[in-house]
């Protein structure tokens, strides 16, 4: 057996402690490798909505990770157009306001995660798809003279479409009382369809619709025109009163002057004052 001297005692016991203490060191490592955090994660995501959909309407479910089990995870966006909660162990993306189509068509938001020490982050892109909108008309009002000619163009109404490259078609659906009005459906030109008589209709109030050409889903507005009748009174207008045909009154003789004989029933299409006078007899 070889005699170990002091000397080499001391560099078994020297080589043993660096083995223990390098030992220890990678034990400590693997430790903290174990321990260290991961960032969360949440991938781009891509969404749509409809155009009017009401506040607090669902776009779509973001789900977000973490390696690291039992983290507790944060999530926010960018903006005020949308907000995003926690739900059921998830987050669902709502508006927080209607939307319209015309105005913006798609948002480009910036989700961010966290875990309170690190985060990730990722683009949600939320498109606003087209609604096919109703057409609008304003009511309007206006006057004309009685015995205007037949095809005058007495107004032209214009109806405003929200939705791109809709044409609209337009129609009188209601008050043209003896169809004294006409549309020109395409243009929406109204015209008096004959000679207008203050007399027989003092006042028209005529329902305008504007139809578009949506070919699943098309859609209306409605508007009132009001056209007053103003009353002309000439030579070549005013209205002969009339008497109703021949009367005949029966008076007691010796009746005293003055006495009332009969009434004339006479009447004036004008609604003018008459007076009367015997003219022969």
């Amino acid at each position: 057996m070889t005699h170990m001297t002091p000397t080499m005692k001391r560099c078994i016991l020297c080589v043993c402690a660096v083995v223990i203490i390098g030992m220890i060191l990678l034990s400590c490592g693997d430790d903290e490798a174990a321990t260290a955090n991961a960032a969360p994660t949440i991938e781009d995501q891509i969404f749509s909505v409809a155009e009017n959909s009401p506040a607090e309407t669902e776009v779509g479910r973001v789900q977000a990770t973490d390696e690291d089990e039992g983290s507790s995870l944060t999530v926010d966006i960018t903006g005020d157009v949308f907000e995003i909660n926690p739900s059921n162990g998830g987050w669902v993306l709502i508006t927080k306001r209607s939307l319209d189509h015309e105005t913006r068509d798609a948002y480009v938001l910036k989700v961010t995660v966290t875990d309170g020490e690190l985060e990730g982050t990722a683009g949600i892109t939320v498109n606003v798809t087209d609604v096919n909108e109703a057409p609008t008309i304003k009511d309007e009002s206006l006057s004309l003279v009685e015995y205007i000619p037949s095809e005058t163009v007495v107004e032209t109404v214009t109806g405003i479409d929200e939705d791109e490259g809709d044409v609209l078609t337009y129609a009188i659906t209601g008050g043209n009382t003896n169809d004294d009005f006409a549309i020109d459906k395409n243009s929406g030109a109204i015209t008096t369809a004959r000679n207008l008589d203050f007399e027989t209709t003092e006042m028209y109030n005529l329902t305008v619709t504007a139809t578009d050409d949506d070919e699943t889903n098309p859609l209306s507005g409605t508007a009132t025109l009001t056209i007053n009748i103003i009353d002309v009174v000439n030579e070549a207008a005013n209205n002969i009163p009339t008497i109703a045909g021949d009367q005949s009154f029966s008076v007691d003789e010796n009746a005293a002057s003055r006495t009332t004989v009969g009434t004339v029933d006479a009447s004036d299409a004008d609604n003018d004052a008459l007076s009367y006078s015997i003219t022969a007899g």
